[in-house]
């Protein structure tokens, strides 16, 4: 089969409807009015879909939906000419609800997910080798919805390494523990993340370096260590660098790492080198930083961001 060296897959197993209201203040016990709702297909992988289309690339998003739910998140997909082969499952793909006030103050409610049953499981696999044969680089984000084993993002990894596949991997937790065992080419914890993962906490830039060196004694080629607004840490095989993004005017955070997610995927797709890859990845971070949906970026913020990022080698 004739892969598309400019196709990048993405793999979302338990996505949602992110639905945002804006309130004026939020009152237990009170009948609360929204003055604006804004409906998007929610989930780390499907953020990092936008963002890569956003930016030119060929996008194929995959991975469980069910019922009412998910036919809208493939609708919207599809609007936005984003492929899609997911595997329907029988119970309704979930939402999330991030209720935001005047104050800038965020409320999420988070559905618990959908339960996939074995058949489904084995048909998505199949799926999933099918698509491996289409593609080069693949994006696995997020969480895993219930009926999955803490090891099935080990089973993908595998599955993609036998091939010879780039795997980018952005999860926490326990999936992100079990899952370094099998070798991503990449992971992006941020550093909460990182502390979680290590059980320690992290105050300096030195002592994140020190872990992110151990990292790459696991076998993990390319890690980036995000900080929020000042920047990240980024390591290929020992080279490091600092990163940090100029001062924008922030609307929604929310999607800023699977954003820089979708940036990596993006560079290595186009052979950049670790600085440029590092760059776009904190400036498209930060764009995204600069909308009010989530999960998408403006190319011109972009192409400013990038002029006015500071770069630090690591010795």
């Amino acid at each position: 089969m004739l892969i598309d060296t400019n196709l990048i897959a993405t793999i979302t197993l338990n996505p949602s409807i992110d639905k945002r209201y804006t309130v004026t203040t939020l009152e237990k016990g009170k009948v609360i009015r929204t003055s604006k709702v804004i409906n998007t297909a929610g989930g780390k992988g499907l953020n990092v879909s936008r963002v890569l289309k956003d930016m030119g690339s060929n996008v194929l998003a995959t991975g469980f939906l069910g019922d009412h739910n998910g036919r809208f998140i493939e609708e919207i997909l599809k609007r936005c000419n984003i492929k899609c082969e997911f595997q329907w499952i029988k119970d309704s793909t979930r939402c999330c609800i991030a209720i935001l006030d005047d104050e800038g103050n965020q409320t999420e409610i988070l559905e618990p997910g959908p339960f996939v049953l074995n058949e489904e499981i084995c048909k998505f696999l199949k799926v999933y080798n099918d698509i491996l044969d289409k593609v080069n680089i693949l994006v696995i984000s997020g969480s895993l919805p219930k009926g999955l084993d803490k090891e099935f993002y080990k089973t993908l990894i595998n599955l993609a390494k036998e091939k010879e596949k780039i795997v980018l991997l952005d999860s926490s937790g326990q999936g992100l523990k079990e899952a370094i065992k099998s070798k991503p080419y990449f992971i992006k914890p941020n550093i909460e993340e990182l502390e979680a993962l290590t059980n320690k906490s992290l105050k300096s830039d030195f002592e994140i370096i020190r872990e992110i060196d151990k990292l790459h004694g696991k076998g993990i080629e390319l890690i980036i260590i995000s900080l929020g607004k000042d920047g990240a840490i980024g390591s290929l095989n020992g080279e490091k660098y600092k990163i940090t993004p100029p001062k924008v005017n922030v609307i929604n955070a929310v999607g800023s790492g699977d954003s820089m997610v979708a940036a990596v995927a993006y560079a290595l797709s186009k052979s950049m080198n670790l600085v440029d890859l590092l760059t776009i990845a904190v400036s498209t971070g930060t764009a995204n930083a600069m909308e009010e949906v989530t999960g998408h970026i403006n190319m011109e913020n972009l192409k400013d961001i990038i002029k006015n990022v500071t770069v630090k080698r690591f010795d």
